[in-house]
């Protein structure tokens, strides 16, 4: 794993400024922004530091960047790495989630519920958080999660089985999918 950080470095670990750090792996440049709270925002697979750094800055919002970030985000950083390596099924990562609709709060909790390898359509999620014909607005919330991968948005599909949308692009949602489900299968084989 490549680890970079800039030439500026905060003391203070991301009290009210959220901090970032970054670093390269398989699937490209990954990234978190980061407050004392938790994650607050999470991006992966970008091609490069400038395109990571655009993502980041296109949020409008003002962070610092760390070399080397605080203990619980480099476990985060090694969470996020054992998914990817197909090693990790569900995260247990800190995350900053001030500031977001206690339905869209709701909505995460649900989807994170949804098991690794598997699916839930929008309308049965909407269902799971007691809002029966609100699948759009399911839609919505899962659009404005910060954190893909973390809070598995990508499990969400249409009830017709179509992708549906995904903030990164349908075909990282369909390389995420195919992912659990070859490891789903890599495991089920080491235990036969």
């Amino acid at each position: 794993m490549k680890s970079r950080g800039a030439p500026e470095k905060s003391e203070s670990g991301g009290g009210g400024t959220p901090s970032w750090h970054c670093w390269e792996n398989a699937w490209g440049w990954c990234g978190v922004a980061y407050t004392r709270k938790g994650i607050r925002r999470f991006t992966f697979g970008e091609e490069g530091m400038d395109a990571l750094a655009r993502r980041f800055a296109g949020g409008g919002a003002r962070l610092i960047w760390e070399k080397a970030p605080p203990p619980a985000v480099a476990g985060a950083v090694e969470q996020i790495d054992g998914y990817f390596d197909g090693l990790l099924r569900e995260f247990s990562v800190p995350l900053d989630l001030e500031g977001y609709t206690d339905f869209t709060l709701r909505v995460w909790e649900a989807v994170s519920g949804v098991p690794y390898g598997g699916t839930v359509s929008y309308g049965e999620l909407a269902r799971k958080v007691g809002a029966p014909g609100a699948a759009r607005a399911v839609g919505r919330a899962l659009g404005a999660n910060p954190a893909p991968v973390i809070i598995p948005c990508h499990r969400v599909i249409r009830k017709n089985g179509g992708l549906g949308g995904f903030s990164r692009g349908a075909g990282w949602k369909t390389r995420l999918l195919e992912h659990e489900r070859k490891f789903l299968w890599v495991r089920r084989l080491e235990r036969a």
